[in-house]
């Protein structure tokens, strides 16, 4: 009875413990920019093709989504850090450089934080096996801290950052995102953690998220598929779709997204110039059909990574060759293309009633501009072609007179 009832005071006493090592509060912190980085700025620089360093203010982000105002959650004892998890479309490289994090020294103390990073688990999206990088730092009065890896970490899934108390006898703030209401600026999406005595816990009593943002690094590498086989048939639908459309859609990464998710807004981030004059269409997959008379034009599929503190666009282009459907030839006296099939050496000679405006573009089925030929205004022309080091297979070789085009087929 008497070890019982040691156990049971011993029990009272941890609970009193556990319930004063953290303390919730309102706090005075400035982010170290202004609402203006969250907001489309046109004096902003933009950056192509690799958007360099961008910061992710995603927990921030979410506080002007409410009342814009910010806590300290106040952490000694047993209570030994806290963490912040951030999702990563599947498969895309996304290399870490580091992050920033928010907190302060307790009533003069100057802790010591060990910052870290850590695949997240699939299941329970906590930090999985040991860090991959850290970089230690002390606190001392309420800003900003910055902690860089000393060599970037790419990740293909979704990872933790993490900010280790290494002396937890010391009472060390940190800056979560609310302050009006403690339940509020998660949106429930449960991606805080907390180190409590030596493993990670989701927080039962409040639904927050800790002002931590990675620094990161991507490529937005120029590209994009559609169903075109070779050349193009005039009045046909065709799809196109972006290859951006992953990293694009992903809230972490694109205040496009973040506003789409969070609000319902419009999301620009995806958009097509097709090159015939017709209007930009907006979407990551779209359908397009060009109208006759097209000729060869450049589709430029576009993609608008707008950062949380810059914004970078970055444009891929691929050339295709329009084919008319139901030419008139009959105006044409002569156009010969022989031998064919040919076994490298093909001639193509033309004869029209009167003196046109020839070019004449060679391509492969894939769409590839092999070669091409701008003779000038002729009545008469011929053209010695050599494919002799190219593959084996069907080309076509577009010829143009003036307004009028002709397709003819050569087989190697």
């Amino acid at each position: 009875m008497k070890n019982l009832l040691i156990i049971l005071m011993f029990l009272s006493f941890s609970s009193l413990l556990v319930a004063q090592e953290v303390e919730l509060g309102p706090v005075s912190y400035t982010p170290s920019f202004t609402r203006k980085d969250l907001q489309t700025d046109p004096q902003e620089a933009f950056r192509t093709a690799n958007c360099g360093l961008d910061t992710l203010y995603y927990t921030i982000a979410k506080s002007y989504l409410g009342d814009r105002t910010f806590s300290q959650v106040v952490y000694f004892g047993l209570y030994q850090g806290t963490a912040q998890r951030f999702e990563v479309p599947t498969g895309t490289p996304v290399t870490v450089h580091g992050f920033v994090i928010a907190g302060s020294g307790f009533s003069g103390s100057v802790p010591l934080i060990r910052c870290a990073i850590y695949l997240a688990d699939p299941i329970t999206g906590k930090p999985s096996g040991t860090a991959l990088a850290a970089d230690t730092l002390r606190f001392t009065t309420t800003r900003d801290y910055f902690a860089n890896f000393s060599s970037p970490v790419t990740v293909t899934q979704n990872f933790v950052l993490a900010a280790e108390m290494l002396d937890s006898n010391i009472r060390t703030a940190f800056i979560c995102n609310d302050s009006k209401s403690i339940r509020v600026n998660g949106r429930g999406e449960e991606l805080n953690l907390v180190l409590y005595s030596g493993a990670w816990y989701k927080p039962s009593n409040f639904d927050t998220d800790m002002i931590i943002s990675p620094i990161v690094s991507y490529d937005l590498s120029a590209g994009m598929t559609t169903n075109i086989n070779g050349p193009f048939q005039y009045n046909t639908n065709y799809t196109f779709t972006s290859a951006h459309s992953e990293l694009l859609s992903s809230r972490f990464f694109n205040l496009n997204a973040f506003y789409k998710h969070f609000t319902g807004s419009f999301d620009p981030s995806s958009s097509w110039d097709f090159g015939d004059g017709t209007s930009v269409v907006t979407g990551s997959r779209v359908a397009h059909a060009f109208a006759s008379g097209s000729g060869e034009v450049t589709v430029k599929a576009i993609a608008k990574m707008r950062g949380y503190t810059t914004q970078c666009t970055d444009t891929a282009e691929m050339v295709f060759s329009g084919q008319g459907v139901g030419v008139d030839e009959s105006w044409v006296n002569k156009v010969e293309l022989y031998p064919n099939p040919t076994d490298g050496i093909a001639r193509l000679n033309l004869s029209l009633p009167e003196a046109r405006d020839i070019r004449v573009s060679l391509y492969n089925l894939a769409g590839q501009k092999i070669s091409s030929w701008h003779p000038g205004k002729m009545q008469d022309f011929s053209l010695e072609m050599d494919i002799t080091n190219q593959p084996t297979g069907l080309y076509l070789v577009h010829i143009e007179m003036g307004d009028l085009r002709i397709v003819r087929k050569l087989q190697k």
